[in-house]
């Protein structure tokens, strides 16, 4: 009598046939879910630093028109004084001062406008950086 000894080791592997896949595709699914809702945090990101970055832009042009606007102002009193002093003294006629007066009324109305947009500028800024 001769006695072999024998082990098994068996796995078994259970899938149901009509549900077995409906969990790994709800995992991809849910994976996908997780990198699209990612893509659009950063998406959303990418719109307020882009927005912020626009209204800093804004203002600094603002700023830079109205210093601009603000040495013409001071161009056309300049203008307007001479062309006073020519006129008392005959070398200027009363058109020329009119247009002189004109052109500084324009300057300083061009320099309110440009103050306006400055603030309009600010404004902007403060709402992107939610400060507003």
């Amino acid at each position: 009598m001769e006695y072999y000894r024998s082990k098994n080791v068996s796995v078994s592997v259970s899938i149901p046939l009509l549900s077995g896949g409906k969990h790994l595709a709800s995992v991809q699914q849910a994976n996908i879910d997780l990198k699209k809702y990612d893509l659009q945090m950063e998406q959303a990101m990418d719109f307020i630093l882009s927005e912020v970055e626009k209204a800093y832009l804004k203002v600094y042009e603002a700023q830079e028109k109205v210093e601009s606007i603000a040495a013409l102002v001071e161009q056309a009193d300049e203008a307007l004084r001479m062309v006073k002093i020519m006129y008392e003294n005959g070398g200027a006629t009363q058109v020329e001062v009119l247009n002189a007066e004109s052109g500084a009324l324009g300057a300083r109305s061009s320099y309110l406008s440009s103050v306006f947009e400055f603030n309009t500028a600010i404004l902007q800024l403060k709402q992107a950086i939610n400060k507003l």
